[in-house]
Parts: structure tokens; C-alpha cells; sequence
């Protein structure tokens, strides 16, 4: 059984993301060609500290709810635009 650190360091291996990106003192901001250093206030650094550890455990559980979701969306979307499309197809071929 692994703990949070590990968890957290794993997940971020197999994501190629820098294991010591919350710890730096700034992070880079690139805009366009030119990448800025920001600073990493603490704040900072711990929002990325709980949105990694929630999403490591909560990831792979919502995924396929959250395609699940999104594509029931879809449908409905489609059904509700083409519903007067076909109607008007229908009284016109008739």
C-alpha cells in the first residue's frame, strides 16, 4: 500500500510532471516565445498540492462517469437541435 507522498510522486512520473514543481521557488510562464519566471507563493504551492492528491484518487474513478456524462450531453444536444430539422423534412417530404 502506497502513501499520499508516493502516490503523488508516481503519478507524477508516469505524467511527466516535474516532481519538484510544487517546491521551487518561482514556476514559468510562457507566453508565446518568451517565458517569464513567476514566483511560487506558499498559496500557490499548496492548491497544487491538493488538486494533485485529489485528482490522483478521484481521476480514474471519474473518468468514465465523466465521458459517460459528457456523451449523454451530447446526444441530448443533437436531439434537441436536429428534433426541428426533422420535423421540417418530414412535412416537407410528405
Amino acid at each position: 500500500m502506497q502513501n499520499a507522498a508516493q502516490a503523488l510522486a508516481r503519478v507524477r512520473a508516469e505524467w511527466g510532471l516535474d516532481p519538484t514543481y510544487d517546491m521551487t521557488a518561482t514556476w514559468p510562464f510562457t507566453i508565446g516565445p518568451m517565458t517569464v519566471p513567476m514566483p511560487n507563493f506558499s498559496w500557490r504551492r499548496a492548491a497544487i498540492q491538493r488538486h494533485e492528491k485529489f485528482g490522483t484518487g478521484r481521476a480514474r474513478q471519474a473518468r468514465l462517469v465523466d465521458i459517460a456524462a459528457f456523451g449523454l450531453l451530447i446526444l441530448q444536444s443533437a436531439a434537441i437541435i436536429l428534433a426541428p430539422v426533422a420535423a421540417v423534412l418530414i412535412a416537407t417530404l410528405a
